[in-house]
């Protein structure tokens, strides 16, 4: 990885731009999909939103931050899944149903999209999957015990 993945460019605040950048996320994903990160470019991408390469240049400066962003919101949709299923069984006493539970809800959650996780696995370890990861620049500090991470949750073990 030669340098860190850069941030979109700018927001959407309309509801016409948030559905161009949703647009092109589709896309981004429908093209890593069918042609891997390496054969992945802002023009295919472009294309197959169905919009031109300038427009999608206002909201992305290159196919790593949109690649990113789709990464990011794979994980976030993971995420969301399973810490619902947590938050109802907070309080619960920790039983090995309730892991298992738990792992499973987690396998099933990254099955929803199983083209999309083949692709990133095969095709992006050099983004560092994801902005939100390589942000946390995850060390062996994150996971010792007593650490906080930053979703707020204290390691136990």
């Amino acid at each position: 990885m030669s340098s860190p993945i850069a941030h979109p460019r700018r927001s959407p605040r309309q509801e016409r731009s948030r559905l161009m950048v949703s647009r092109i996320l589709d896309a981004g994903r429908t093209v890593l999909i069918k042609h891997g990160y390496d054969g992945t470019t802002t023009n295919l991408i472009a294309k197959e939103a169905d919009i031109s390469p300038g427009s999608l240049y206002q909201y992305f400066p290159n196919k790593d931050v949109i690649i990113a962003a789709i990464v990011d919101d794979y994980t976030d949709q993971i995420a969301r899944t399973v810490t619902t299923h947590l938050v109802e069984h907070v309080g619960k006493p920790a039983e090995l149903d309730t892991m298992r539970e738990t792992l499973a809800v987690l396998l099933d959650a990254m099955s929803e999209q199983p083209e999309l996780l083949r692709a990133m696995i095969e095709h992006t370890p050099r983004l560092g999957l994801g902005n939100k990861i390589v942000d946390r620049q995850l060390t062996s500090d994150y996971y010792k015990p007593g650490v906080t991470t930053d979703t707020g949750v204290t390691n136990r073990t």
